[in-house]
């Protein structure tokens, strides 16, 4: 049986998730995860297990760090990249159609996004945190429409393949870890909008 969650606790793990793969985590975000990830949902409280075992917060974020950078950015032979584009046109390349969809999206939804500002619309994490802002917004209604075409058009296209190919590149336990919460996540995601 899947786990379901409050729409307030989806919001936080679109959250969590668009953090966590937006840059290599920082200090402080491991502390943040040291301290609370046993309280996080779908398998993200392993993170714990991951930072336990060093000896300080600063060799953590040394080596999980570069274990982001091996992953996601040219340190490695086939980085995965965190870009819509990229996986969903022919090309192969940044700034496809999906990017082009994504700042459209934003404008329409006059969407404020703080923190993104070295990233392109259709990173993973900017589609993340629309994600988690659309289900801010949906709240107050009972009317999801917004978030389930998002979701679809957006997040189901594409995510899932990124966290999967994450797995079997296995780069890291981090994100193994990070990868397989948010898989089993989108799974449940999917049944909300089914």
């Amino acid at each position: 049986m899947s786990e379901t969650l409050a729409t307030e606790e989806r919001i936080a793990v679109y959250n969590a998730l668009a953090t966590l793969m937006l840059i290599e985590p920082s200090k402080n975000l491991l502390e943040v995860l040291k301290e609370g990830a046993k309280h996080l949902p779908f398998g993200l409280s392993k993170l714990e297990e991951c930072i336990d075992p060093f000896e300080s917060l600063d060799e953590a974020k040394k080596e999980i760090g570069a274990e982001y950078i091996k992953a996601f950015y040219s340190m490695s032979a086939n980085p995965i990249s965190l870009y819509e584009s990229v996986h969903t046109s022919d090309e192969g390349l940044v700034k496809q159609e999906s990017f082009d969809q994504m700042t459209q999206f934003i404008e329409d939804e006059n969407l404020e996004l703080t923190g993104l500002d070295n990233v392109m619309v259709d990173h993973i994490a900017v589609e993340l945190m629309c994600m988690a802002k659309l289900l801010g917004d949906e709240t107050e209604s009972s009317d999801n429409a917004k978030s389930k075409k998002f979701f679809e058009d957006h997040i189901q296209d594409w995510i899932p393949g990124l966290f999967k190919e994450v797995l079997d590149k296995d780069f890291s336990k981090f994100y193994a870890i990070v990868a397989q919460s948010a898989l089993d996540f989108l799974e449940t995601e999917k049944e909300v909008y089914a």
